[in-house]
């Protein structure tokens, strides 16, 4: 993983026994070809200090999921956490069944890797075969699997992970206020979750960015489509207005998940949470 040095500090300063991992490159001396950190050598918190005066820009190092979690701490948007890991075949399975999803929806799903996979890793040649953040359509892997070993395990995320919250907030109706309240709760039930809840949507999911707001029911679908997002959560009771662009969205992905949350009860955020989590993780094939 070729991580910005800057990120390495941050990750320094702020964890007392940062779970850095192995450098897969040399790391020179500052004008010159003399290596100060040989391939191998794993990096503690107190070479931060001869690392900066070597004036590299990114440091590349071995994925570990205790890196990635460092990572993560520091930029969860950029260092998402996989959503699941599976073994060689339930990848391949896996694979084969978005391949003949993606025949019959507008909506091609697809992973991205959230990890690293190496060849020859541990003779410390480090040669990557799938990358860190690479997409793995169902035709790369074909492509792909005849070199991956047997006992790999394939850490992902998919490309749809956010959350759509639809509530027609265009100024008209006696309800305006209402429908507005009703949006703000669903936004700061997401985005500011209470302190002590253990409801986590899913692990790749980052309540700070990946929550968006549609306002006018006629957008739903171009926003679907450019956020790729992974649900739709109806604020309101369900009018036609809403049924049209429900409609729409699914003409376009018979797959779509959609939650109705007309009313949240404040005393039962827990619950409501764990029903999110559940629409979210819900598989409509």
């Amino acid at each position: 993983m070729n991580i910005p040095f800057s990120i390495l500090k941050q990750i320094a300063a702020k964890v007392e026994k940062p779970e850095f991992s192995k450098l897969i490159q040399p790391v020179n001396q500052a004008g010159s070809d003399l290596p100060l950190f040989k391939t191998g050598y794993k990096l503690c918190r107190h070479d931060i200090k001869d690392l900066e005066k070597c004036q590299a820009d990114n440091i590349n190092l071995a994925f570990t999921i205790n890196f990635l979690t460092e990572l993560n701490s520091i930029d969860p948007e950029q260092y998402r956490l996989p959503y699941a890991v599976k073994n060689y075949y339930e990848f391949d399975k896996m694979q084969e069944m978005t391949a003949e999803i993606n025949k019959t929806s507008g909506r091609k799903r697809t992973v991205f890797h959230c990890g690293e996979l190496y060849k020859n890793a541990e003779e410390g040649n480090y040669n990557i075969q799938l990358a860190w953040n690479e997409e793995i359509t169902a035709e790369k892997w074909n492509s792909l699997k005849r070199t991956i070993p047997r006992t790999s395990r394939i850490a992902y995320r998919f490309n749809e992970y956010k959350i759509i919250i639809l509530v027609d907030l265009r100024p008209a109706g006696d309800d305006y206020i209402k429908r507005f309240y009703k949006n703000s709760d669903l936004v700061t039930t997401l985005v500011n979750r209470k302190k002590g809840s253990n409801i986590r949507i899913s692990p790749d999911f980052n309540r700070l960015t990946d929550v968006v707001t549609v306002e006018d029911p006629s957008r739903l679908l171009a926003v679907y489509q450019e956020s790729c997002a992974r649900l739709v959560i109806v604020g309101d009771a369900l009018s036609e207005i809403y049924q049209k662009a429900l409609a729409e969205v699914k003409r376009y992905d018979r797959y779509a998940r959609f939650m109705l949350a007309v009313n949240i009860d404040q005393a039962k955020i827990d619950y409501f949470l764990s029903q999110i989590k559940l629409n979210y993780h819900r598989n409509n094939w």
